[in-house]
């Protein structure tokens, strides 16, 4: 009897995942925000409104309230007693409502409905523990593949073709705002730099390219990054700090 191969979940991407849990962390704390300023106004409605209402539902519940028309049918007309004082506590309500929301903080952003619309606040916390642990599985799936890319970089290297490769690499590698040699922007046409460069040994891998200015790329050349700051004095450690939040091994 044949079996149907069972159709694997697929892994999303890590940026997708990252930029989804950041999502949900800040739909959180909006959710916290309002809970403690809901909390906060039911606590201060309760002390200044609360008997109000009572007295306001007493009035309007109590048969005495309403005139008697045909012996036992009661009519909606309240009488003029009970209209007046339903009148002054209404008022009262209304300044006792303001006084509620004095120290109530406004906030500027809607509610955030629990996820899954399902109202269980344990949704809250075990929605990222999955999350994190799909995150888990596609770091690991990232990681396979740039180690198969190395892979494939240094049989590019042994067989001279590493300018081919850096081409696929040059459409994958992320485009950053700055130059990480002198600190100024891209401009409009940025180069695709080997940091450690491929005359002298380098791989066209995502952790040895970046994108620099043309004037930064011109300069450099073929010198390792040693060489490039010595020659032209620039400030060692803000090089490798900018490559360092860019994730480059240098």
């Amino acid at each position: 009897m044949a079996y149907r191969k069972r159709n694997k979940k697929r892994i999303r991407s890590v940026k997708i995942l990252e930029a989804e849990i950041l999502d949900h962390d800040e739909r959180y704390k909006k959710h916290l925000l309002w809970n403690d300023r809901n909390q906060k106004h039911s606590k201060r409605w309760q002390h200044y409104c609360s008997k109000i209402a009572d007295k306001i539902w007493e009035i309007k519940k109590t048969e005495q309230s309403y005139k008697k028309t045909f012996g036992l049918f009661q009519s909606n007309e309240m009488t003029e007693e009970a209209t007046k004082k339903l009148h002054e506590l209404e008022l009262q309500m209304s300044v006792a409502e303001k006084k509620a929301l004095l120290d109530v903080p406004e906030l500027d952003f809607p509610f955030e409905q629990y996820p899954n619309n399902r109202c269980m606040n344990s949704d809250w916390t075990m929605i990222p523990y999955y999350l994190g642990r799909e995150l888990e599985q596609a770091r690991l799936k990232e990681a396979k593949k740039e180690k198969a890319r190395t892979l494939k970089a240094r049989v590019a290297q042994a067989d001279n073709k590493t300018r081919t490769i850096a081409t696929s690499v040059k459409l994958r590698l992320p485009q950053n705002h700055l130059c990480p040699y002198c600190g100024n922007h891209l401009g409009d046409n940025p180069h695709a730099d080997h940091i450690y460069p491929v005359s002298r040994g380098g791989l066209s891998t995502l952790v040895n390219m970046v994108y620099a200015c043309a004037s930064c790329n011109k300069k450099k050349k073929a010198n390792t990054l040693k060489m490039f700051i010595d020659e032209f004095e620039l400030d060692r450690s803000s090089i490798e700090n900018r490559l360092t939040d860019l994730g480059k091994e240098f």
